[in-house]
């Protein structure tokens, strides 16, 4: 490759110059191959790191909007819960943060229905007196 080859050509100058025997010129084209070796690896490995991360937070969302879908009763999408969905991880994660950002704000209308549902029968029991009557027992 082009990187590889002007990397080579400069330090075949700097030898040149600095007057490196040809045993020499090896040693240090191993020592470059094997750090460059050990980067590219540490490369791989972050980059499966940030696949596993990406796969951790699908799964994660998957279970929460099954979660959510189930305690609102309603449904959700199969395409949405394959395991196999044919995109990008990174394409399937937006896919699922988008139905659950539709689900969250259900879940959240939900919360607000069902507090107001609570305040309306503690006020009805307050005004029949309920109240009175658990607190004295």
């Amino acid at each position: 490759t082009t990187l590889a080859s002007g990397t080579a050509h400069r330090l075949e100058e700097i030898w040149d110059e600095v007057g490196y025997n040809p045993e020499e010129r090896a040693s240090q084209l191993s020592d470059l191959l094997v750090k460059f070796r050990d980067l590219c690896e540490a490369k791989v490995a972050e980059e499966r790191g940030v696949a596993e991360t990406f796969r951790q937070t699908i799964a994660d969302a998957k279970e929460e909007l099954k979660t959510t879908a189930k305690a609102l009763k309603t449904l959700v999408d199969p395409e949405l819960l394959r395991d196999d969905s044919g995109l990008t991880l990174t394409d399937e994660l937006d896919r699922l943060e988008t139905a659950l950002e539709g689900i969250r704000n259900h879940a959240t209308e939900a919360r607000e229905d069902l507090k107001e549902c609570r305040d309306q029968i503690i006020e009805a029991h307050e005004a029949l007196g309920i109240q009175e009557e658990l607190d004295t027992q």
